[in-house]
């Protein structure tokens, strides 16, 4: 059972990779994809995590790309950060879910797009 769900996160892990690729090129507001099996971080153009100390009212544009997702029918993870998304689907999402996951992703990231044509 474990050689097969190791198996398995190798085959998702190529899919993810292969997408986020995709997605990250279809979205100027994307400054880097990195990730290994199924936990991935998305990261957009803005302020450095390490200097941005939350001191604005304004909402986070990662918890706006991550509430559209929501409203998409996927959970991505921020963590209160300006920036930084975190795809960690369980290791039995089945490939039908992953495509969801990253559609909904995909779609979320429409409105960072929004925010970076607006800040440039």
């Amino acid at each position: 059972v474990e050689d097969n769900l190791l198996s398995r996160v190798r085959e998702l892990e190529a899919l993810f990779a292969q997408r986020l690729v995709e997605i990250a090129r279809r979205h100027p507001s994307v400054s880097r994809v990195a990730g290994q099996g199924l936990h991935w971080t998305v990261e957009l153009h803005g302020p450095d995590w390490r200097l941005w100390a939350a001191d604005t009212t304004e909402v986070p544009v990662a918890s706006l790309v991550s509430l559209r997702a929501l409203e998409a029918g996927a959970v991505i993870g921020t963590s209160g950060e300006q920036t930084s998304l975190f795809l960690a689907p369980p290791l039995v999402i089945s490939n039908i879910e992953a495509m969801q996951l990253l559609e909904a992703l995909d779609h979320g990231l429409d409105i960072a797009d929004e925010h970076h044509a607006d800040a440039t």
